[in-house]
């Protein structure tokens, strides 16, 4: 059975991507730090394949323990919106690029998925094609982020 862990993976995202997971056969471990109490995982509890773990993705010996028996990573957590990441530049950019950075370091030979975002693109139509062009500190974090994940040489960004 594919283990894969999810950073972030109490968010927006998780919420959709983890029960889907689980329902194709995958053991999903799931790092979040639980912050915003949302209930959208509540129904993955009971199901023997689901491992949430409360912790920080920065956190270095946090992330060397989840990746043990880990075969896939896909990092879904982020300080998410312009507002957000205006209001905490030092956090954002620690979450959206220093984690980045270091689960990029630590899970090596394990495959990375990172799914980019629209503000990395700027304004106007844009398709996966069109130049980066970041006009925020959240689109800038988000960029830098992906550069770190495809310098790895062996992950993919979803555009």
């Amino acid at each position: 059975m594919e283990r894969v862990l999810i950073t972030g993976g109490a968010g927006f995202l998780g919420t959709v991507l983890v029960p889907l997971l689980l329902q194709e056969g995958y053991h999903v471990t799931v790092l979040d730090r639980f912050r915003h109490r949302s209930p959208g995982l509540a129904a993955c509890a009971s199901h023997p394949n689901f491992n949430p773990i409360k912790g920080d993705c920065r956190d270095v010996d946090t992330i060397r323990s989840v990746l043990k028996n880990i075969d896939w990573v896909i990092p879904l957590a982020a300080i998410v919106g312009a507002p957000a990441c205006e209001q905490n530049r030092e956090e954002a950019s620690t979450v959206n690029v220093d984690a980045i950075r270091l689960l990029c370091a630590e899970s090596k030979f394990r495959p990375l998925i990172f799914p980019m975002t629209n503000s990395g693109y700027g304004k106007g139509k844009v398709d996966e094609d069109s130049p980066l062009n970041p006009i925020s500190h959240y689109g800038l974090t988000k960029v830098s982020a992906e550069r770190e994940v495809l310098d790895r040489g062996d992950a993919v960004s979803l555009r």
